[in-house]
């Protein structure tokens, strides 16, 4: 008497977080001038040129304001979401002249588009030179912004200026870092193998090898009598390592 066999289809599957790559980062610098309520650019054409160095280049290039609450708003360049909510930190660097007590201050403050995501107090300038500040976004405030990395601002305030005599607050440079976007890695598993084809049964199976650099959620096995391997079949391993 002879029996009929059936070959089973199948595939593996695994279900992985992503590997996210920190090593390196991205930089979002002036690309536009927004707004420049009282301030004066020397130097450069437009303020956001003014900004927009790698490094910060002291006299070479700034805006300069001179009265309180005066505000420069800059576009930052666009860069990818990073889907992380560490890494992000804001910088400008600035210099202040005057004679009166308490000292000259700036805030810088980050927009995406007209929403408020961070802000500072403004911090005393030392008189005599450019002074770098950074500020560390918090993990609620980065992930505040949206997906789109495209409309992110800065806004510059100055403060602390006298009337009576010639005060000023100057910035020359001023970026955004960012981590890199992430990198989805996928898991490495070997060929599915059916064995043991009986009428009715067979052994199915495969091996996680690698998880890509994220933990493995979940694993199993998908399979089919005829075709490609289906949802409904679905032989659910739980959790593992490789």
């Amino acid at each position: 008497m002879k029996h009929s066999y059936t070959i089973f289809a199948l595939a593996a599957w695994i279900l992985a977080g992503i590997a996210v790559s920190t090593d390196a980062a991205q930089f979002a610098r002036p690309t536009s001038t927004v707004s420049s309520s009282g301030w004066t650019v020397y130097n450069a054409a437009t303020f956001h040129e003014a900004t927009d160095e790698v490094t910060a280049n002291g006299d070479t290039d700034y805006g300069e304001a001179t009265a309180n609450a005066n505000l420069l708003e800059l576009l930052l360049s666009a860069v990818s979401d990073p889907n992380i909510g560490t890494g992000h930190i804001m910088r400008f660097s600035v210099s202040a002249s005057g004679s009166k007590n308490p000292a000259e201050n700036a805030q810088l403050q980050l927009y995406q588009g007209t929403t408020l995501i961070a802000t500072r107090p403004a911090e005393s300038v030392a008189r005599g030179g450019y002074f770098p500040f950074a500020f560390t976004l918090t993990a609620i405030e980065a992930d505040s912004i949206t997906e789109d990395y495209s409309d992110l601002r800065f806004q510059i305030i100055a403060g602390g200026l006298s009337t009576k005599d010639p005060e000023y607050i100057r910035c020359t440079w001023a970026e955004l870092e960012v981590p890199d976007a992430a990198v989805a890695t996928a898991p490495t598993v070997t060929t599915p193998t059916v064995t043991a084809v009986d009428t009715t049964t067979a052994t199915l199976g495969s091996t996680v090898t690698d998880n890509g650099g994220s933990p493995i959620l979940a694993r199993g096995t998908l399979w089919n009598t005829t075709g490609s391997p289906v949802i409904e079949n679905l032989l659910a391993e739980g959790t593992a390592a490789t």
